[in-house]
């Protein structure tokens, strides 16, 4: 964490003092510029048995800082997230996207690959 944002958080420590419901804020601006945060991207369909098998995945592990978004072909939520754009289903197989710090790593359609990259 760089010098200003600690001396950012310091200088709102005595109004935090006067105003204890601020404190929640300011954790989770805290959690923000001290952890990363990753996107995962599963592309292909919602039944499919891979896809269900990668959300089995994620749901068996904590990932607190993480969001993740399932993007079946059928439907169009481009228009509602327009960073989906881009992303889709390999060789109509089912593929995750995974994204940390704006950037996306390579796209991996296998569960194994799946669960290495997701820790």
């Amino acid at each position: 964490m760089s010098e200003d944002t600690r001396r950012q958080f310091s200088t709102f420590g005595e109004t935090i003092n006067k105003n204890s419901s601020f404190y929640s804020h300011l954790v989770d601006a805290w959690q923000y510029v001290s952890n990363s945060y990753k996107n995962l991207i599963l592309v292909g369909k919602k039944d499919d048995i891979l896809m269900l098998q990668m959300l089995k995945e994620i749901n068996s592990i904590y990932l607190p800082y993480t969001q993740v978004v399932v993007k079946d072909e059928e439907y169009s939520i481009e228009d509602i997230i327009q960073s989906l754009k881009d992303k889709k289903a390999l060789n109509n197989n089912v593929t995750a996207y995974i994204c940390e710090n704006y950037t996306c790593k390579e796209p991996v359609i296998d569960l194994q690959s799946f669960k290495k990259n997701i820790e």
